[in-house]
């Protein structure tokens, strides 16, 4: 009996061994049972400043290999390797938010930090095979290559996709910034841990002069965030360079600077550009509004920045009457403030801090307490600033009136400080605020100011911002132009070879057909149609251009079946000429040669550059190039140097006009260009243009004027006849030796050289070359540099 029950104890246990291997196989996850959070429907994130970014876009996964983990395990009286599971190696392509210049900082999967650093682009060793627990207790970990890509215009496309899917099926996704998991080990399941990247963008400030003020530890310049946001034609609002005050602009991101008051934000939904520019105002205490004398959008920050006694002051010879005036109460201030902010040295996570006012506390017998979020803060610093600013703003009880006035401040903008007296209600010189402004109807003589009592950093800003643009179907109302430049118009484009005309190219807004070019000049009464004029095809540039005279080729992004290669003496009749704008400048070239590589992309050969007294500029990629000879707007007449003229843009439809009073009006200040003097062209120095040369030094250029129907290359050996003079500097090792004014030919001889050397020749020489003409500042100046 007792073998007989040791046996069946045996052979249950055996069989449970057997049910149990059998019940615990695996087996291995195909492509089709993985899951991922995102999709490559969402929307591209937006960033400005560090934030870590949680949900990127899986734009493509594939290339599964899997390899069995395998344990010993008994089997009734034997021992054998058993497949416990497996490991997933994988290919991942995640999207992560818009270029350019994006820096990875970190790359956390789960809730672990898989890498930390700092890369702008390339290749990323991981080396975590146990940090998901491992094979034993965990579900694994990652490791191997993760290639990083910043989002330039210019990146290529990812050689390891092209493996894959074939080089046709792979975008380089300019712009975009993204990283590609290359055959990666993910983890020992189906279902991948969520990767997250911490990563700083900031925005570029639209003067090189000032691109100090772009970083403000790890966060972005607030003002040139919002400026991005206003002139990107991605994911902003699209305006034109024109239509942005920069000075304002610069100014801010200095002050900004100097305070510290940096932003950090990834935008993961749709939003409106109005919203979020409204978002930034708050945390930076701005506004934004329209200069009433430009049309420009100026950026204003509210500071404790004026002299009392030095502010206008609105008295009853001013104020037609005064409504609505209220002084608050202390009943009903709040004595605390909260303020919520995402901490990037708290691991991005939400902290708060707390302002009071203790006073007010005791005064009330309680605690009183509001709380606002500030999501684009992101240090405690900061928080702390805003908390005690937005304090003093709802813990104070301040009096607010609406002026009704005459017209004498019809420029008062929102933001500015005015002193206000009204006898009675005995108030005198008190300091106030601007919030709104009323400029009513010319007709009804008023305007209105609403103000409030000023206390620094208690002004919240109410601002009309203009700023919200928002895709909408495609209808054939006619909507307003967003993208457009304004220059003195080149003779040769004119019709009747004006000198002053003011030559505009705008970009099609939609389904408009053409546009009505309406023009009042400074001494007009009203406006002048200029008649219809055709729309200019827009391209940008795709990488940085060079400083040389000429080009071989130009790649340009755009419409490229608006371009075709021309004849070298149609170039010369106005023909393939392009206007090049950047945040360098303008600049004019011409091209005869145009090879489109697909739809989107053209590339322009036989260039020449600088013309019309423009100079070759090393503009960044994304620049606007107009093709100006494709179609362009000019106003038949000319005016004076210096001359404000107003400009409408009414585009029409199949079925309408834009309304005037929808159209917004654009000045456009004369510089005269055609009537300065022009810088020489051809400039050599005994025939050669530079290097090495022997004997007397002499200087020869060419004559160029501005006011010839003329298409004229700088290298052209021709003169153009012109009422200026020429000035002729000498340096040598960076210092003058002689400068020669009043010369009226073209050519000068450094005769008196080796006297002003010791009786030798001066081993380098550089001869700097401008023209002169009285009333007008001197041309740029053609430099060359010899050597002995």
């Amino acid at each position: 009996m007792i073998w007989q029950f040791v046996l069946l104890v045996v052979l249950l246990i055996a069989s449970a061994a057997l049910i149990k291997s059998k019940l615990s196989k695996p087996k291995a996850a195909g492509l089709e049972d993985f899951s991922f959070p995102t999709a490559a429907e969402r929307p591209i994130q937006l960033l400005a400043g560090t934030r870590r970014i949680s949900g990127p876009n899986v734009l493509w996964y594939g290339d599964l290999k899997t390899s069995p983990i395998k344990k010993v395990t008994k089997s009734g009286f034997s021992s054998k390797k058993t497949t416990i599971g497996y490991r997933y190696h994988m290919g991942v392509q995640l999207g992560i938010c818009h270029g350019p210049d994006v820096i990875l900082r970190g790359i956390k999967v789960g809730d672990k930090m898989a890498w930390t650093g700092n890369s702008t682009g390339g290749a990323i060793s991981i080396d975590k095979p146990t940090l998901f627990g491992g094979d034993e207790n965990g579900s694994g970990g990652i490791s191997g290559t993760l290639r990083f890509y910043s989002g330039t215009v210019t990146q290529s496309p990812s050689d390891y996709l092209i493996g894959q899917v074939g080089e046709e099926l792979v975008s380089p996704i300019r712009g975009v910034s993204y990283a590609v998991m290359e055959g990666m080990y993910i983890g020992n399941s189906s279902s991948p841990q969520a990767v997250a990247f911490d990563v700083s963008r900031f925005p570029k400030s639209p003067d090189d002069r000032y691109s100090e003020y772009e970083q403000i530890g790890l966060d972005a310049n607030p003002a040139f965030f919002i400026h991005e946001m206003l002139v990107n034609g991605m994911y902003g609002a699209d305006l034109g360079f024109t239509s942005i005050d920069v000075d304002s602009i610069l100014e801010a991101a200095k002050i900004l600077h100097e305070e510290g008051l940096g932003i950090s934000v990834a935008i993961d939904s749709s939003s409106a550009v109005g919203d979020v520019v409204d978002e930034v105002l708050k945390v930076i205490q701005g506004s934004h509004n329209t200069d009433p004398s430009t049309g420009a959008l100026k950026l204003k920050l509210i500071r404790n920045d004026y002299i009392v006694e030095d502010l206008p002051v609105l008295t009853p010879s001013i104020v037609k009457n005064l409504t609505g005036f209220t002084r608050g109460s202390l009943e009903t201030a709040v004595n605390e403030l909260k303020v919520k902010f995402t901490s990037i040295e708290d691991d991005f996570t939400e902290r708060t801090v707390i302002a009071q006012n203790n006073g007010l506390r005791i005064h009330k017998g309680d605690s009183d307490s509001q709380t606002m979020t500030m999501k684009m803060i992101s240090t405690r610093d900061n928080a702390s600033k805003v908390a005690m600013r937005e304090m003093t703003a709802i813990s104070v009880p301040l009096a607010t009136c609406i002026a009704e006035c005459t017209r004498a401040p019809a420029h008062s903008e929102v933001g500015d400080v005015v002193r206000l007296t009204w006898p009675n209600l005995g108030i005198e010189n008190m300091v106030m605020r601007v919030t709104a402004v009323d400029l009513g109807a010319p007709q009804d003589g008023s305007v209105r100011l609403t103000l409030v009592q000023d206390v620094f950093g208690v002004f919240m800003s109410l601002y009309a911002d203009g700023s919200e643009r928002t895709w909408s179907k495609p209808t054939f109302d006619p909507v307003d132009i967003t993208r457009f430049d304004m220059v003195d118009a080149p003779v040769i484009l004119t019709t009747n070879q004006t000198t002053g005309s003011v030559l505009v190219v705008a970009e099609n807004p939609g389904v408009a057909l053409d546009y009505q070019l309406q023009v009042k000049g400074g001494v007009d009464s009203g406006y002048v149609d200029a008649g219809a004029m055709p729309f200019t095809p827009l391209f940008s540039t795709t990488k940085t251009m060079g400083t040389g005279w000429t080009d071989t080729s130009l790649v340009l992004s755009g419409p490229s079946a608006e371009l075709t290669s021309i004849t070298a003496e149609e170039v010369r009749q106005g023909l393939g000429l392009m206007l090049i704008v950047s945040a360098m400048g303008r600049e004019w070239i011409s091209y005869q040669t145009a090879a489109a590589g697909n739809s989107s992309t053209t590339t322009l050969g036989l260039i020449n550059r600088g013309l019309f007294d423009t100079k070759p500029l090393a503009h960044p990629a994304g620049a606007r190039a107009w093709a100006v000879s494709e179609g362009f707007g000019v106003t038949d007449w000319q005016y004076a140097r210096s001359e404000s003229v107003s400009l409408r843009l009414l585009p029409r439809t199949q079925t309408g006009v834009l309304e005037v009073d929808d159209a917004v009006v654009h000045s456009y200040s004369v510089a005269g260009a055609n009537m300065a003097p022009w810088m020489p062209g051809r400039v050599r120095v005994n025939g050669l243009v530079g290097g090495q040369i022997s004997g007397v030094a002499t200087v020869t250029w060419r004559k160029r004027d501005g006011s010839l129907p003329a298409v004229v290359y700088y290298g052209d050996d021709e003169s153009q006849a012109t009422d200026s003079t020429y000035e002729v500097v000498v340096r040598s090792g960076g210092t003058v030796i002689k400068t020669v004014s009043g010369i009226g030919v073209e050519s000068w001889a450094f005769n008196d050289e080796m006297a002003l050397n010791g009786g030798a020749y001066f081993s380098s020489l550089t001869f700097e070359v401008r023209a002169q003409k009285p009333g007008f500042t001197d041309s740029s100046a053609a430099l060359i540099d010899v050597k002995r």
